[in-house]
């Protein structure tokens, strides 16, 4: 998580120079969520680093990296009020959708100034009750679906209103933006529901990483996107269940049933797998080939020339499918 979003927080950066105006405005915006996404992975890290090392609570290092860690969740909600106008593109009907998102900044600017006092507070040890850091955690995770929610909302009906070959491009996007957001509200309720910190945690890592890739990709279209969309997709919402089933088995009242249900379990993900990034790469990705048959085509391809007059015809006949 940390890598991908890092990475894509320093290719949005780049585009700052080449942007101006209206562009540059998307720029920061979208950058400045991937930033706060990218600390929050970052601060999870070195927490669990932290703990490895033997670097208590207590220890300056961990109030560190734990401050980084609930300050940049706090800001989450705030950064992502500010993507809403990007998912709204040029449909009418999704304009009130992208009012909506912008009122709410107007109280997530006191609500986020208010966590940010809190976090400062329990930093410099002026709080110690835990129930403020568990108020502040627990209503920043609950917005982040409210959102999503409303990125659901534009992505369908800019999707439906899809025509041209560049607004199939933006459908594909979409699409990808759909699923991400889907993802996320099933597994942050569903933690949330479960009351389980370690479950929300995992759910919001993996919810923001994904999102993360889906706005990359649909405003930027970076080079290797494609990529992370194909693996992080299916391995995302594959892990998702595999938590779950984990947590289903521990929690039978047929212990001696567990080995063979976890064995199961992974065997059943490892021939899943496969099906599941070829429907990625098709429906998402508009992929009639995959990738592999296209290196077995082109391969063979390449074999069967034996003269170097050849390449020129054999290039536009071979890879223009």
């Amino acid at each position: 998580g940390v890598l991908i979003v890092g990475l894509q927080t320093f290719l949005i950066a780049r585009q700052w120079r080449k942007a101006h105006g209206v562009e540059r405005r998307k720029v920061l915006e979208c950058g400045l969520f991937c930033l706060m996404t990218f600390l929050w992975q970052f601060g999870n890290l070195a927490d669990e680093a932290a703990l490895a090392l033997n670097l208590g609570p207590s220890s300056s290092v961990f109030k560190a990296t734990f401050f980084i860690r609930r300050t940049a969740l706090d800001l989450i909600p705030l950064a992502l009020s500010y993507l809403s106008p990007l998912f709204a593109g040029h449909s009418p009907g999704s304009e009130w959708l992208s009012r909506f998102g912008r009122w709410l900044r107007f109280g997530l600017w006191p609500w986020s100034i208010m966590l940010l006092s809190i976090q400062v507070a329990w930093l410099f040890g002026w709080l110690t009750d835990p129930r403020f850091m568990t108020f502040s955690s627990r209503y920043s995770v609950r917005l982040i679906p409210v959102f999503f929610i409303i990125f659901t909302i534009q992505s369908l009906r800019q999707m439906r209103k899809s025509v041209t070959v560049k607004q199939s491009q933006l459908k594909k996007a979409n699409a990808v933006a759909l699923i991400a957001c889907l993802a996320g509200i099933a597994a942050i309720v569903a933690a949330d529901w479960l009351n389980n910190g370690v479950y929300v945690r995992l759910a919001v890592m993996a919810t923001l990483t994904t999102f993360a890739i889906a706005i990359a990709y649909r405003l930027y279209n970076f080079p290797f996107m494609d990529t992370f969309i194909r693996h992080a997709t299916p391995g995302v919402l594959l892990v998702t269940v595999l938590v779950g089933g984990v947590a289903a088995g521990l929690g039978s009242d047929h212990p001696a049933v567990l080995p063979l249900w976890l064995v199961l379990l992974s065997i059943s993900l490892i021939y899943v797998k496969e099906p599941f990034e070829r429907w990625v790469e098709r429906i998402l990705m508009g992929f009639d080939e995959s990738i592999e048959s296209q290196e077995n085509r082109i391969g063979m391809a390449i074999r069967s020339l034996t003269r170097r007059e050849q390449f020129a015809s054999w290039v536009s006949e071979v890879l223009a499918p």
